[in-house]
């Protein structure tokens, strides 16, 4: 075994022999002071030697033999008054002095190996002699097997073995619960949730970090005594480190809102604890980091004053942060390059964390890639791939390199051999990505597949290198076959058992001969766009960059803008400021080759909209009318998807049942009004409830209105489920949950008429679900996810093949004419999208509802062009 040496000198080989010694007598300090059979002699020897050591170091870091002699002295003392004393030092000095030198793989093992032997012997006389008592029930050797699996998991961390350190770190949590012994427990779950996180193994990470900052909370009431006076401090700065690290984990899952909103709420006792602690392995960069389009709150956060601050390690982990943040955003401004490379240079000069180092370098790879600097990304990539055999990288990293690497063949024209094997390589690796995430367990929302810009680039390089590779005008299943592979990984996919779609099977089954599928598919760069219908498949690519959508935006933001419409002149000037807007986004996001297969078709599906952050895309102008007004239009959360709901089996319909179930304008008791945030009530008069319900006839309608209109009553009129169940009432945000958008219903004895997509998703069964409510089918922003975290996968869940709903805040006058309108066209046998459309129509020629506000925003979900 090596060990580092300090100098050639007898005292420098002195001093590095007695380096793993003392840390482990340093190690034993809390050990000896709660043994049962320590003695005042062994506590006096030990403060002594503590006094030494700290100012041995202080003076000097090449001690002589001299300044070394009293140490020694203290030492064979302390051995001699506690003999298991000398089994620690005698072995773990064998595996600290693994962890305190640059090892190849087989020391690592070997120290690894020391520590399983280091803890058998802990079973016997060692920690008997120290406790004096049965060693196996003795929270002494408790604490002693805890911290060895601890430090093994640490030192296997450090050197990228993180199934071993997971195992390690795992079986200290295990030992300190089975003996009732929690003080060890954070540091454990803390490592383990890390190891988790930069495994991809994001569901069980969470439930670590749910865990230990429960633990946290319980520890900080438990240390009040005045014996431990600093102790209840430590367990709130461990806290708010382990918040932060949540923060981060959020970011890696693709949630940057539930990121944003959990920093939000906990950023007053975040920050200055996480910046005021010593510790180098607190990394601040968790506390900023979010994922997806704010890149620029990062740049803007890590500020110099942050920087300042922080520690050496900490400075390097958040110019790191900065430096990949900065990287995305070179992507629509390239004066910001050289900022991004200087932060990264910088960053790799102070040796940041193992995962922020890693980031870092292949952030510099991209970044040469942005500049088209071909020479300097063959030659960083040449670096990085000869260690993708390390267990560090994981598989969302080797996939990058792939995808590089193909994208560096084609731009370098590389002979054909060259990339056929760079394709294949490529594909394997985009294949194994599916098969991690496929693998993460099923939750409200699911796991966002696309959240990186890095798997972004993967699936773009290898659509457009399949394109790049296609015979003219023969694009078909091949060339789309990644992206049905990745729909499928979808949690609401995954929840309702959805196939991989193919080409052959949507045309048969989804497609009708004047229904056609537009497709987006964004690159890290660019943006894939197919139309494809029951002839053909036509192909695009659109300068629509992620990240770069401000004008996007503000469209959305303008057609949400609502205002008293009796003022004409006011009403139509904004309907000409959204015209405008959407007409420069139309040239953009539907190129002509795309219009011209919109003008063939009667209305379209789409899908992807969620990967470009659901623009508006029913304003925008075909032929000089707004695409929901022109052409029947339903979003889909895959093609997946809408095949499981067109092979869903479709329920006979008996005679009793009704074809239009309404739950309207609930009467709120004081508590979940309170819950609520004390919402207006809804006025909605017996005439309104007519004009809703009359195109049914009465013997084919159920209402259910004011203090009828209960959770209680949804959950037993459930068992009869209608065609129509059309629901309108508040909406409210409860930010403390995943999926957060709440309908507000009446209560029922006591309890709040609050009901989340996961609480009510099985009451919802109909075939077209109506959700006259603000924000249903807004969920956490999980790029690339399928959307079941919201009330629009609770709805298909439940069997409805069509959900209608709205991603903003919506007017009830205007709510109520609308639902009335679209009423109307399924009460004569329209299907759900051209209902949609027709009353929009309607809305829009109209002198009382022209706004956008008043008809853009309830979007058609599902199945929308089936009766």
């Amino acid at each position: 075994m090596r060990c580092a040496r300090r100098g050639s000198s007898a005292c420098g080989a002195a001093w590095a022999s007695l380096r793993p010694t003392l840390f482990a007598v340093i190690v034993l300090l809390a050990l000896l002071r709660d043994a049962r059979a320590r003695s005042d002699s062994v506590l006096a020897t030990w403060n002594e030697l503590e006094i030494a050591i700290t100012e041995l170091q202080a003076e000097t870091s090449a001690p002589s033999l001299e300044q070394l002699a009293p140490i020694r002295v203290l030492l064979d003392r302390l051995e001699h008054d506690a003999p298991a004393i000398q089994t620690w030092t005698t072995v773990h000095a064998e595996t600290y002095a693994v962890a305190t030198t640059d090892v190849a793989g087989a020391e690592l093992e070997y120290g690894i190996e020391t520590g399983a032997r280091l803890r058998a012997l802990h079973r016997g006389r060692a920690v008997a002699a120290v406790a004096g008592v049965d060693p196996t029930r003795s929270l002494t050797y408790v604490r002693c097997a805890s911290i060895l699996s601890i430090y093994v998991g640490e030192i296997a961390a450090s050197s990228g073995h993180f199934d071993q350190a997971i195992e390690a770190l795992g079986r200290s949590v295990t030992d300190s619960n089975a003996a009732g012994e929690p003080s060890c427990i954070p540091r454990a779950r803390s490592g383990l949730a890390e190891a988790l996180r930069i495994q991809g193994r994001f569901d069980e990470a969470e439930a670590q970090l749910e865990a230990l900052l429960l633990l946290l909370d319980e520890l900080v009431a438990m240390e009040t005594e005045p014996f431990h006076p600093g102790r209840a401090r430590w367990y709130r700065d461990a806290h708010a480190m382990q918040s932060a690290g949540r923060v981060m984990l959020y970011a890696d899952m693709g949630m940057p809102d539930q990121a944003a909103r959990w920093l939000a709420r906990h950023r007053r006792e975040l920050v200055p604890s996480v910046a005021q602690t010593e510790p180098a392995e607190v990394d601040l960069a968790a506390v900023v980091a979010l994922a997806g389009e704010r890149c620029q709150n990062v740049v803007e956060m890590i500020d110099d004053d942050v920087l300042a601050r922080a520690l050496p390690s900490q400075r390097g982990s958040l110019l790191a942060r900065r430096g990949v943040a900065l990287t995305e955003l070179a992507l629509r401004d390239p004066g910001l390059v050289d900022r991004a490379r200087a932060d990264l240079e910088e960053a790799l000069s102070l040796a940041p964390s193992f995962s922020m180092r890693r980031l870092a370098e292949i952030t510099f790879l991209e970044l040469a890639a942005i500049c088209r600097d071909w020479t300097d990304v063959g030659h960083r990539l040449a670096a990085l791939r000869g260690r993708t055999d390390d267990p560090a990288f994981n598989v969302d990293e080797r996939a990058l390199l792939a995808a590089l690497a193909a994208r560096l063949a084609r731009e370098t024209g590389a002979t054909d051999s060259a990339r056929a094997a760079a394709l294949a390589e490529l594909r394997a690796a985009y294949c194994a990505q599916l098969a991690a995430w496929s693998s993460a367990r099923l939750r409200p929302g699911g796991v966002g597949f696309l959240n990186y810009s890095g798997r972004r680039s993967v699936l773009g390089e290898l659509v457009g290198e399949l394109i790049a590779t296609a015979k003219p005008n023969e694009l078909g299943d091949v060339e789309l076959e990644p992206v049905f592979r990745g729909e499928a990984v979808g949690t609401l996919a995954r929840s309702l058992d959805a196939p991989i779609a193919t080409l052959a099977e949507i045309r048969a089954e989804v497609l009708r001969d004047d229904v056609g599928w537009i497709a987006f598919v964004p690159a890290a760069r660019t943006t894939h766009v197919f139309a494809v219908d029951r002839d053909e498949v036509v192909h695009c690519e659109i300068d629509w960059r992620y990240l770069s959508e401000p004008l996007r935006k503000e469209l959305g933001a303008k057609v949400a803008r609502v205002f008293p419409r009796t003022d004409r002149t006011a009403v139509e000037t904004h309907r000409a400021e959204v015209d405008r807007a959407a007409a420069q986004w139309a040239k953009q996001l539907l190129p002509e080759p795309i219009q011209s297969a919109l003008r063939r078709w009667s209305g379209c599906y789409v899908t992807g909209l969620e990967l470009l952050g659901n623009p508006p895309i029913e304003v925008l102008p075909l032929d000089g009318r707004p695409l929901g007004i022109a052409r029947g239009v339903a979003r889909l959360p895959s093609m997946s998807v809408a095949l499981a709901l067109a092979r869903r089996p479709r329920r006979s319909r008996a005679a009793d049942l009704p074809e239009l179930r309404l739950f309207a304008a609930p009467k709120l008791d004081a508590n979940t009004r309170e819950q609520a945030g004390d919402p207006p009530r809804i006025a909605l008069d017996d005439a309104q409830v007519r004009a809703l319900t009359e195109p049914f006839g009465a013997g084919a309608v159920e209402t259910f209105v004011g203090a009828d209109a209960s959770l209680s009553a949804l959950r037993t009129s459930a068992r009869r489920p209608p065609r129509i169940l059309h629901i309108l009432a508040h909406a409210v945000e409860r930010l403390e949950r995943e999926d957060f958008a709440t309908l507000v219903l009446t209560g029922d004895d006591g309890e709040a008429g609050l009901a989340s997509p996961a609480d009510v998703h099985q009451w919802l069964a109909s075939d077209v679900l109506i959700l006259s409510a603000c924000a249903t089918a807004q969920g956490r922003t999980r790029i690339g996810d399928d959307g079941a975290g919201q009330f629009v996968g609770a709805g298909l869940r439940a069997g409805a093949h069509c959900v209608l709903a709205a991603d903003q805040r919506i007017e009830l006058e205007a709510t109520v004419e609308f639902g009335r309108l679209v009423h109307r066209a399924l009460a004569a046998g329209a299907c759900p999208a051209e209902a949609v459309r027709r009353a929009r129509e309607q809305m829009d020629s109209s002198a009382a509802f022209g706004l956008p506000a008043c008809w853009a925003l309830i979007a058609v979900h599902g199945l929308g062009f089936e009766n």
